[in-house]
């Protein structure tokens, strides 16, 4: 019976809310208001099916108007936002309403797609980087992301047969992500935990002796492949995000839509004004970050329920278990969930997990 009485209270809000004259303005502002009060109550019975699915909704819902969402916006722009997460939480829902018989052709799709991108970046590497690994990008464009994706399928190719991996091989030391590395470790301690004291010494010295960057005799090379850049924008974005965080009261309710790409870089030159260019990051390179600082302690919460209920169903041995560790490894250093292709594999696994 909620059901029905929701969508009566939805249309009878809607049917009664005034206008006062005709113009563009005012169908945007009864549009927004018909789309927001929908979104409410569909954000509260997620609450009540799966309460981190509803704070991660009402996080959202709680900036996204015109007069807070930064930078200003017009309302029509505002959708934008809107339609991601709705896409998001969609796809999860539709995920795990899946029957196993479709799950069980998972592993030998994701071991396909880990060789065509891994001979992606091959190509990417002989025909358009003049040999230089470091500049490779593969098919999702950047080199970090293609690295990330590599090692969120790689445990999938493990479930098939463990030389399957090897696929994975030259994708992984021609992107040269350590991250991706240290993803791949994580994953492996989950699906092979008996040999948990292999994964530490195996991992760093497969980023040490794989790296080209390594094999160059550079020591201050590193993801990036040129430089201490990289790790250093990632320890300053991340501070300085959390310190204003917490000073401005953005804990609360969050600073709004996109709010962590666009205060960024004003921040960096505002409170590190002597800091060399190369250290200003226009990303905070950190999804968890990010998120709390745009949705509020709303969004921490929902961060804290998907981890829990994500994790009491990690099971060792299990490709999807090892591949949603490795993933949270490589959402604390890149922008996993920005991609598209990196972060439809990453929910899909979330979700599967989650079931």
């Amino acid at each position: 019976m909620i059901g029905p009485a929701l969508v009566v209270a939805v249309l009878l809000l809607v049917l009664l809310c005034p206008s006062d004259q005709v113009t563009r303005q005012s169908f945007w502002a009864l549009r927004d208001r018909w789309i927001l009060v929908s979104a409410w109550l569909a954000a509260a019975l997620l609450l009540l099916h799966d309460w981190p699915l509803g704070c991660a909704g009402a996080s959202v819902l709680v900036r996204w108007h015109a007069h807070e969402a930064t930078p200003p916006k017009q309302p029509h722009q505002l959708l934008e936002s809107l339609t991601v997460w709705i896409a998001i939480l969609g796809w999860y829902l539709l995920v795990q309403a899946l029957p196993p018989a479709v799950l069980a052709w998972c592993p030998t799709l994701f071991t396909a797609c880990l060789g065509v991108h891994s001979l992606a970046v091959v190509g990417d590497w002989h025909w358009r980087a003049g040999h230089r690994a470091y500049f490779t990008r593969g098919l999702t464009g950047q080199r970090g992301l293609t690295g990330a994706m590599l090692a969120l399928l790689t445990p999938f190719a493990w479930a098939l047969h463990p030389a399957w991996a090897l696929l994975a091989l030259p994708g992984l030391v021609l992107t040269d992500s350590w991250l991706a590395w240290l993803a791949l470790g994580a994953a492996w301690a989950v699906y092979w935990p008996r040999s948990l004291w292999l994964t530490v010494p195996v991992v760093l010295g497969a980023a040490g002796a794989l790296s080209r960057a390594s094999w160059r005799n550079r020591l201050d090379r590193t993801p990036r492949g040129t430089s201490l850049d990289g790790p250093l924008q990632r320890v300053w974005s991340v501070g300085l995000l959390l310190a204003v965080w917490v000073k401005e009261g953005y804990w609360r309710v969050g600073r709004g839509p996109d709010a962590s790409l666009n205060d960024l870089v004003g921040l960096m030159y505002r409170y590190f004004p002597h800091r060399p260019a190369r250290i200003i990051s226009g990303h905070v390179h950190n999804e968890y970050v990010e998120w709390a600082y745009e949705g509020g302690l709303l969004a921490v919460l929902a961060m804290l329920g998907i981890g829990w209920r994500v994790g009491q169903h990690l099971v060792a041995g299990d490709p999807w278990s090892a591949a949603a560790v490795a993933g949270a490894v490589l959402a604390g250093g890149t922008l996993l969930t920005k991609s598209a292709s990196t972060g439809l594999v990453w929910l899909t696994i979330l979700a599967v997990v989650a079931r």
